[in-house]
C-alpha cells in the first residue's frame, strides 16, 4: 500500500474584525492584516469555522524592484535608500602627490 506525502499546512489567517485570535505556534495574538501560519491545521480550520478567522492561500512574495543606471548594472533599492554614485578614486604619485 502506498502512502501519499501532504503538503505542510501553511495559510494566511486574518482575523475577522473585533476579534482576539491566539496563534498557538508562538502564543500571540494575530494581527489584523493577518499572518502566514503554519503546523495545526485543525486549530486554524475550527477557527474559520467558528467565525473567528478567514484562510486564504499564502500570498505570493513580490520580488524586490531594482532600478538600472547608466552602467547598465542592476541596483537593488531598499525602503529610502539613496541610489550611490560610482566612485573613481584619484591616481596620486609615489609621494602622495604633493610637491
Amino acid at each position: 500500500m502506498k502512502t501519499q506525502e501532504q503538503k505542510p499546512f501553511k495559510m494566511l489567517a486574518t482575523p475577522k474584525a473585533g476579534v482576539v485570535v491566539y496563534d498557538p505556534n508562538d502564543h500571540r495574538i494575530l494581527p489584523p492584516e493577518g499572518k502566514v501560519v503554519t503546523g495545526n491545521k485543525s486549530y486554524w480550520v475550527r477557527q474559520r469555522e467558528d467565525g473567528a478567522v478567514a484562510l486564504a492561500s499564502e500570498p505570493e512574495k513580490s520580488p524586490k524592484k531594482t532600478a538600472t543606471p547608466s552602467s547598465g548594472a542592476p541596483v537593488i533599492l531598499e525602503n529610502n535608500a539613496k541610489k550611490l554614485e560610482p566612485h573613481t578614486p584619484s591616481v596620486s604619485g609615489p609621494e602622495g602627490g604633493s610637491k
